[in-house]
């Protein structure tokens, strides 16, 4: 395998390993992809050590490409950095062919960060497996080019029903909190995915 085929696998190995490998990191993270922040504000509002604390785990970020500097000011003398999430922005069809193959893989790293992310959270709040009916499921499959087309079209449907839950339940949240119930809300992440993989030895097709 060429160096030009490894290097992005190392890239997001390197930045997942940076991620994960501390609690601050993957909070400092979250909190950026939300909107921008500078090593004292970010300090403050997750309840870190110090700003020195922050800074030091936002450089780490910064060194894997998963947090950027964004704009700055000056304050007391001395200048505020403030960071912001490595975003990318949401694209269509069109213009994700249109996009370069090293853009394409900025925008995949960005949003596996962030399911990553998001799962890490959960665990660490004890809150991933609380529920029974949770969902987690990995299904390998073998298809031909149709059969992936087909895929597409039925995750863009699921996409479209996740949607119409989601206008459901507020429909239902906002009718009891007008009868002075409880809204009885739970903040939920739903991903969805299928890619790629290198065939199975064992496979019709495989080495």
């Amino acid at each position: 395998m060429s160096a030009e085929t490894t290097a992005p696998k190392r890239r997001l190995e390197s930045a997942m390993g940076v991620l994960l490998s501390h609690a601050t990191r993957i909070r400092l993270f979250q909190e950026l992809t939300k909107r921008k922040g500078s090593a004292s504000g970010l300090a403050r509002v997750l309840g870190l050590p110090s700003p020195k604390h922050a800074s030091y785990h936002l450089e780490q970020l910064e060194n894997v490409e998963v947090v950027e500097k964004a704009d700055g000011r000056p304050v007391n003398g001395s200048y505020e950095q403030f960071y912001c999430a490595v975003a990318r922005p949401l694209v269509g069809d069109e213009d994700w062919a249109d996009l370069a193959p090293e853009e394409r893989e900025r925008f995949t790293r960005y949003v596996l960060h962030l399911i990553v992310t998001d799962c890490a959270l959960s665990f660490d709040e004890g809150l991933f497996d609380r529920r029974l009916n949770r969902c987690l499921i990995r299904t390998p499959m073998v298809v031909d080019e149709e059969g992936f087309a087909e895929l597409n079209e039925l995750e863009r449907r699921g996409l479209q029903d996740r949607y119409e839950v989601q206008a459901r339940s507020a429909a239902r949240m906002n009718e009891r909190a007008s009868r002075g119930e409880d809204r009885e809300q739970i903040s939920v992440i739903s991903t969805t995915m299928f890619f790629e993989v290198a065939p199975d030895p064992g496979e019709p097709g495989g080495e």
